[in-house]
């Protein structure tokens, strides 16, 4: 992972006097390595790589995408509604000044698009939702599976608060048309994401969690 990283980074921040790719590269997995991280770390961010690489020839911009991905839960407190802002800005403090200013708002917007604060509107922005979002179309029992390492990140918090919490946002997702945005994740997740969101809102609503 480092060595994709690097390679990145020196094709977005091309600038000889940049901040060292390896040094950024050592911040980022000093944060998704943090102890309290249980799916917000590494293996997370490698498989929405993994993701990338599937759909690569559909983006507009790949690279941007790819950043945005990498730095998307880089900075992640628990129960915080500034992550992704702050996200945002530990990308800009790294390479703001010696990358093109239209790839730094790119690759920002994307990160803040993973609030999913409103509809996506480009295939870039589509597709690093779809992304982020890949596990709800696995199967139930990885799905699950995973549901308990997110938990694990919330042990401050009782189970009835956890649950209401996750009740909240599951509804969200399942009060749109479609789980998905774009036809490739549509096509390969859509019907067992569906799925899963209907079985897990059912046993949150029913307190079998």
């Amino acid at each position: 992972m480092q060595q994709r990283f690097i390679s990145l980074w020196e094709r977005c921040v091309p600038d000889p006097m940049a901040r060292p790719a390896e040094e950024v590269y050592r911040e980022l997995e000093g944060h998704y390595s943090h102890p309290n991280r249980h799916y917000h770390d590494l293996r997370h961010v490698q498989a929405c790589l993994r993701h990338v690489d599937a759909i690569s020839d559909q983006l507009i911009r790949p690279d941007a995408v790819e950043m945005a991905l990498w730095f998307h839960d880089a900075i992640y407190e628990p129960g915080a509604d500034d992550n992704e802002r702050r996200s945002a800005e530990l990308f800009l403090g790294c390479a703001e000044g010696d990358a093109d200013s239209s790839f730094l708002e790119v690759v920002s917007n994307l990160v803040m698009m993973t609030v999913h604060p409103s509809e996506p509107q480009s295939v870039d922005e589509q597709f690093t939702v779809d992304i982020d979002l890949a596990s709800f179309g696995l199967p139930w029992e990885e799905f699950i599976r995973l549901g308990g390492l997110v938990r694990n990140e919330f042990l401050h918090l009782s189970d009835r608060d956890f649950e209401n919490d996750q009740l909240r946002f599951f509804e969200k997702f399942a009060s749109q048309n479609y789980f998905y945005f774009t036809e490739y994740f549509r096509t390969r997740y859509e019907t067992t994401a569906q799925a899963n969101l209907r079985r897990r809102i059912a046993q949150l609503r029913c307190g079998n969690a």
